[in-house]
Order: structure tokens, then C-alpha cells, then sequence
């Protein structure tokens, strides 16, 4: 079953993603815009993808956080 222990900082990729476009009341198109397609934005949502290097960087640049936010948990550089 799923952990009831998972807190904010426990979030997936696709899943800050996500939140993030939710609380700037952006659709996915508007997120996706002109760089990806919303069918791929949506399947990066659900962790069923992975975003290349330079589409986590447009994505972080439109929802005008650092790109660092994104790697944050997962990754130590």
C-alpha cells in the first residue's frame, strides 16, 4: 500500500510539476506551449516520462522557478 509518511518534500518530478502549475491556474497546454506537445506534458505529470535536460529547463523557466527545484530530492550535483 501507499505510505502514509510521504510529505511534500516526498513529491516525484512529475508531481512538482504539477503542483506548481496548478497554483499558477495554468492548463497544461499553457505549460506545454509552443516547446512540447500537452500529451507529453501530461505523461511527464504522471511520471510516465522523464524530461530531457533542455524541457526541464523550459518548463522551470515558464513556471519561473529554478531548474534546481525540480532535481532538488532526487539528484546531488
Amino acid at each position: 500500500g501507499a505510505s502514509t509518511e510521504k510529505g511534500p518534500h516526498m513529491m516525484t518530478l512529475g508531481q512538482k510539476i504539477r503542483a506548481l502549475r496548478k497554483e499558477k491556474k495554468m492548463t497544461q497546454s499553457a505549460l506545454a506551449g509552443t516547446q512540447i506537445t500537452r500529451n507529453m506534458l501530461s505523461r511527464i505529470e504522471s511520471d510516465d516520462a522523464l524530461p530531457s535536460s533542455p524541457t526541464l529547463l523550459y518548463l522551470a523557466e515558464r513556471l519561473r522557478v529554478p531548474a534546481g527545484y525540480f532535481l532538488s530530492e532526487n539528484k546531488r550535483f
